[in-house]
């Protein structure tokens, strides 16, 4: 038998095919189980009022992700995301994680997460599908976008649960994880929106021997339609570049970062409230050892005209001190943000989204943007 110039006498031909039927045989006899497959896509027509900004269609992210059962106590989590990074295709392992049930009040699961930070994070990921709105609170931006101040993602440990409590439940999320870190070799001290290092996460590896410390404990009521929650994250960020601006060597710390917070939610009859609240305390020597620090919140309004109407208005708002290594180092922006939306659901798998944006720096002109987006599931 001949196969380009590949020469396969009958007793090879035999072997190999004895060795596939063998190895295929073999996994009839390990349970199969099914496959919980989900896709997020959108596409988009928008435009602005800043210098340069067109009337533009464009395609938004496309989200892939898989749950599966691998035995009765244990699963596993992927999530891919295929996106456009501005100079072409990038994908991007957002979620990886491997989950064991130990009880009724608690998982234990390793590998990449959404960490513990307020609701939106850790409700909303990367299908747009699943949120009322088009755009994120601006300051909860995903570490690669132009204002994310968070660290959003987490590589490490994580536990999670819930126990009754008296009229409601108590949960928590726990997570143990590599701590952050930035290059301050290309950017320097002071970046800007357009030119700024990304958060790293750090998937696989850890600059040096800190870790990253994230809690967060919330509250249901069962008579009361309302949820509150609080979270604390604590972290010694490093330096991963050379540290040719900042003057600090390779893993060693660039500051020391405290976040807190609450959150909150209330749905009654048509009408809900969303709010979250992150305070940002930071101590380093690059900033002759004062603390410095920030603060941002948003609120978000819903009214549910009928079954497939919804109408929201949310307001953003992020300052922070001058001096603020954090900050400075991400290139972010003190200012406002506006918006008022519109949700109609065409299905439970497709749903027209409207929103416009009045966005208002401290410093440079104010900006107002509109968007139009057709988000659909794949169940």
């Amino acid at each position: 038998m001949t196969m380009g110039k590949i020469t396969l006498d009958k007793r090879t031909l035999f072997k190999r095919t004895l060795f596939v039927l063998i190895i295929s045989s073999s996994f009839l006899m390990f349970d199969a189980h099914a496959l919980e497959f989900s896709v997020f896509g959108d596409t988009s027509v928008g435009d602005g009022s800043a210098d340069g900004e067109e009337l533009s269609f464009g395609i938004g992210a496309l989200d892939f992700f898989v749950t599966a059962p691998i035995d009765d106590k244990t699963r596993v989590f992927v999530e891919y995301v295929f996106e456009n990074g501005g100079d072409g295709l990038v994908t991007d392992l957002e979620r990886l994680w491997i989950s064991r049930y130990i009880s009724e009040g608690f998982t234990i699961a390793a590998g990449r997460f959404h960490s513990p930070l307020g609701h939106w994070n850790r409700t909303y990921h990367h299908g747009s599908f699943m949120q009322d709105t088009v755009s994120r609170p601006f300051f909860l931006d995903f570490e690669d976008g132009a204002a994310g101040v968070l660290p959003v993602h987490v590589v490490g440990l994580m536990g999670w649960g819930e126990r009754e409590v008296g009229g409601g439940a108590i949960s928590f999320e726990v997570a143990l994880s590599n701590g952050s870190s930035i290059n301050t070799d290309e950017f320097g001290l002071t970046a800007t929106a357009s030119g700024k290092p990304e958060i790293e996460i750090n998937d696989a590896s850890d600059p040096n021997g800190d870790k990253s410390l994230g809690i967060r404990l919330r509250y249901s009521s069962n008579s009361i339609p309302f949820k509150i929650g609080g979270f604390l994250n604590v972290q010694e960020v490093a330096e991963s570049g050379a540290g040719t601006m900042s003057m600090v060597m390779t893993g060693e710390e660039l500051l020391s970062q405290t976040v807190a917070g609450i959150d909150f939610q209330y749905r009654m009859d048509a009408f809900d409230l969303a709010l979250e609240f992150y305070n940002f305390d930071h101590e380093s020597d690059l900033s002759t050892g004062e603390n410095t620090g920030g603060t941002a919140y948003y609120f978000q309004l819903g009214w549910k005209v009928d079954e497939n109407l919804k109408l929201l208005f949310r307001h953003e708002d992020l300052s922070f001190d001058d001096n603020d290594v954090w900050f400075n180092l991400l290139g972010a922006g003190e200012g406002t943000r506006t918006l008022l939306a519109s949700r109609y659901d065409l299905s439970s798998t497709n749903t027209l989204k409207f929103e416009i944006n009045l966005a208002s720096p401290d410093i440079g002109d104010d900006e107002t943007t509109w968007t139009l987006q057709w988000a659909f599931m794949i169940p």
